[in-house]
């Protein structure tokens, strides 16, 4: 998936914590209007910035395939698979006899993949992972690099994947902490809370789990998977260093006003005429130009991997 894995309005399950256990809520009409953005318009923006996300997103990839440690032969599922490097990296581990299936459920995205990742033992996908009848007991590992942050039914979803996975199988994936852990977004969150400042613009915080954050709460996570077909349910945070703007990003003020829609920072612009995004964007150039180095804009970033086992 995209460096930060869609916008706010996308599909952002809500959970309340009701008598020390946790309980996900969503109505049917949130979920709907979720999975036709990112559908549609999200994915064919998201395209647009393909080549330099995937080269943004290359040490999360790094560090999903390292702990996967995925072995010739072995049947793998791809979550979310997006474009397809994390497919077509896993492709490479597990030849000559293994096979990768990437599932996504936008088809623009596996569309792409289909044109940007060629080679045998590799099969896609175009469905939800939260409820696409997968084979039964069927992959070895199921992986996922930002793939699995926005279900609608966060319990139903990995349940689902369970079954997909044989008894001794493995699940690892990479997600988001809550974005006040993230370098990068905390650095993004204050050029856009600054502009809004300066044009006397009220706002409102968005929940620091929402969207692609939503799996930040390790405790929630080591609950979730545990109580839905899982077991040695691990959390791990690591850091890694990121670009998130390179030193060739299309600089100009129109490109990053559509590039700040497409990211969390989003929550907080949601709504606004264009001319707010217009000085949102003016802004946020100028603190890339502040920080900027001959590597791009560049941060160690905190990450969660998850894994666990099939019993």
């Amino acid at each position: 998936m995209s460096l930060v894995g869609g916008s706010a309005q996308e599909k952002n399950p809500g959970r309340i914590r009701e008598r020390g256990a946790y309980v996900d809520t969503m109505s049917d009409q949130e979920t709907s209007a979720g999975e036709t953005t990112w559908t549609s318009e999200a994915a064919e923006k998201w395209l647009s910035w393909v080549d330099e996300l995937e080269k943004a997103a290359a040490p999360v990839r790094d560090l999903l395939l390292e702990r996967a440690n995925l072995q010739p032969g072995e049947r793998v599922l791809d979550v979310g698979c997006g474009s397809g490097p994390s497919t077509a990296a896993a492709a490479e581990a597990v030849r000559p006899h293994g096979v990768v299936t990437g599932i996504d459920i936008a088809a623009p995205m596996i569309a792409a993949a289909r044109q940007r990742v060629r080679g045998p033992g590799i099969e896609w996908i175009v469905g939800d992972a939260e409820s696409y009848p997968l084979p039964q007991a069927h992959y070895d590992v199921i992986i996922s690099q930002f793939g699995v942050m926005f279900f609608a039914d966060n319990a139903g979803a990995f349940a689902n994947l369970a079954r997909a996975c044989r008894a001794g199988g493995r699940l690892i994936g990479i997600v988001w902490p809550t974005r006040d852990k993230i370098s990068m977004f905390i650095y993004l969150f204050s050029s856009v809370r600054q502009t809004l400042d300066r044009l006397g613009i009220p706002y409102q915080e968005p929940p620091l789990d929402f969207g692609p954050f939503s799996l930040g709460d390790a405790r929630y996570v080591e609950w979730l998977l545990s109580d839905n077909g899982w077991t040695g349910v691990r959390v791990e945070p690591v850091e890694r260093p990121m670009t998130m703007v390179g030193t060739h990003t299309s600089s100009d003020q129109q490109s990053t006003a559509e590039w700040l829609r497409m990211g969390p920072a989003n929550a907080l612009l949601d709504g606004q005429p264009e001319v707010v995004y217009a000085e949102a964007a003016k802004d946020w150039l100028q603190a890339v130009k502040e920080r900027v180095t001959d590597q791009g804009l560049r941060f160690n970033v905190l990450l969660h991997v998850i894994t666990a086992k099939r019993p």
